[in-house]
């Protein structure tokens, strides 16, 4: 045979099979369908208003061991102390639960924050109320904002109604 056929059938030849090699490593990527992202999160700290009710046992199991938890002592009792305090904090911020030591019933919550940052979002009522889940004109509570001394606010005393 002539080279110039040899040469031109392998030319044939060889242009499918170069074609088949770039477009197999060529595929398009497939494209994923994107969905958005439904977040069940919450967005405050403390559920206030499910808490409001509840005694401080029953608290304690809500929101677990309180970061403070002591009990007055019987000297404390005897010279008249009426109520105590239990906290738990979360992230940035704190909840202190004043109750009867009697009746062991909640008397009031009060929301606060223990950073510099989440203090300067305090000064916006409501972001206090975000962080609680507070309503301010929620009729099964009341809301007490507490001014800091330099402007702004230390948090929110809740009780409920």
């Amino acid at each position: 045979m002539n080279k110039k056929i040899l040469y031109g059938l392998g030319a044939v030849l060889l242009f499918p099979i170069l074609l088949i090699i770039f477009f197999s490593g060529n595929e398009p990527t497939p494209v994923e369908e994107t969905q958005a992202v439904q977040s069940d999160a919450p967005t405050y700290a403390f559920d206030i208003p499910s808490l409001l009710g509840q005694d401080i046992d029953a608290l304690k199991q809500t929101l677990g061991t309180p970061t403070e938890d002591t009990e007055p002592t019987a000297a404390q009792l005897q010279f008249g102390t009426d109520t105590w305090e239990k906290s738990w904090t979360k992230g940035e911020y704190d909840l202190m639960a004043t109750y009867d030591v009697k009746t062991k019933k909640v008397v009031d919550l009060f929301l606060s924050t223990n950073t510099d940052a989440a203090f300067e979002s305090f000064e916006d009522t409501d972001n206090i109320l975000k962080v609680g889940n507070l309503k301010e004109n929620d009729s099964r509570y009341g809301v007490e904002f507490v001014k800091a001394n330099k402007g702004g606010y230390t948090g929110a005393i809740v009780r409920a109604n």
